[in-house]
């Protein structure tokens, strides 16, 4: 018996991609990336503390082994089918994370003002339209420009725990927005959100989404709403609030789309983590 053609409910599930850390051909955990287009071209997105290995307040090592990343291996849906079919197949590819041996020179890009206090890391990677990927912010996502508030539902897509939702495609984790979008939180763009988000999703987009009848951002007349289902990229996962805890406040922190679109454009060349691993 023939099998029914599998389809994708949802083209966000060709958003994220699963990234591991490696420091030579040891792995140092999994995290979660994506791409995103800006005017230069296209970029790989994820947290600074997945390619420096390292806390971005305190500095200290995140691995047990006290070892820091020197490349990334990067798992791809490409299409392995023969014209007009598809066939979704897997590639692995390494992301080297310096341009010479001697680790001094990072392939990533920071924040121009906040360095690695915003930990969001952009690495110029082309080839995109050679996978199924799908940029986060791609047209073909038909985006919204929605009013963020608290308590608007966003969805964090990515690989907690390493985890594969089927295939190797991301899970999506639903949450809340859980303080004011348009503040900043202790003078750094990002907000919170009220999810139980795990290890492994470091780095993944978040989408908020609104369904019924909704206004865009900015729009006050109530004849311009729109009814149906809008969803906004809303920026870039990071990390929980008393991770080391599950009986503590379950909040994730999301670095905002501006913060990330700075970064891509006018972001500049990050520090490599064994500098600082000298000058600590």
């Amino acid at each position: 018996m023939n099998k029914p053609p599998v389809t994708l409910a949802e083209l966000i599930t060709r958003v994220p991609l699963r990234i591991d850390p490696h420091f030579g051909n040891t792995q140092l955990g999994n995290a979660t990336g994506f791409f995103y287009k800006g005017a230069n071209g296209t970029a790989l997105i994820t947290n600074w503390h997945v390619v420096s290995g390292r806390h971005p307040e305190t500095l200290a090592c995140l691995s047990k082994t006290a070892a820091v990343p020197d490349r990334l291996r990067i798992c791809v849906p490409v299409n392995k089918g023969v014209a007009p079919a598809m066939v979704v197949g897997w590639n692995e590819y390494w992301v080297s994370l310096y341009d010479d041996e001697a680790h001094e020179k990072p392939v990533w890009r920071v924040h121009p003002d906040h360095t690695h206090g915003v930990d969001i890391v952009a690495i110029p990677l082309g080839g995109l339209e050679e996978t199924l990927l799908i940029a986060a912010n791609d047209p073909t996502l038909q985006l919204d420009d929605l009013r963020l508030y608290p308590s608007l539902d966003v969805y964090v897509v990515g690989f907690p725990l390493g985890m594969f939702g089927g295939a190797r495609f991301p899970i999506w984790k639903r949450g809340s927005i859980a303080s004011e979008p348009d503040i900043d939180v202790a003078g750094k763009p990002f907000f919170y959100i009220d999810t139980a988000t795990r290890e492994g999703m470091s780095g993944a987009p978040v989408y908020a989404q609104e369904v019924g009848l909704w206004q865009p951002k900015g729009v006050t007349d109530f004849g311009s709403s729109v009814i149906g289902k809008g969803r906004s990229f809303v920026g870039v996962y990071a990390s929980r609030v008393g991770a080391e805890d599950e009986f503590k406040a379950q909040l994730g922190m999301v670095w905002k789309a501006a913060a990330l679109e700075t970064v891509v454009s006018s972001g500049t060349p990050g520090e490599s983590s064994y500098a600082l691993h000298r000058a600590i």
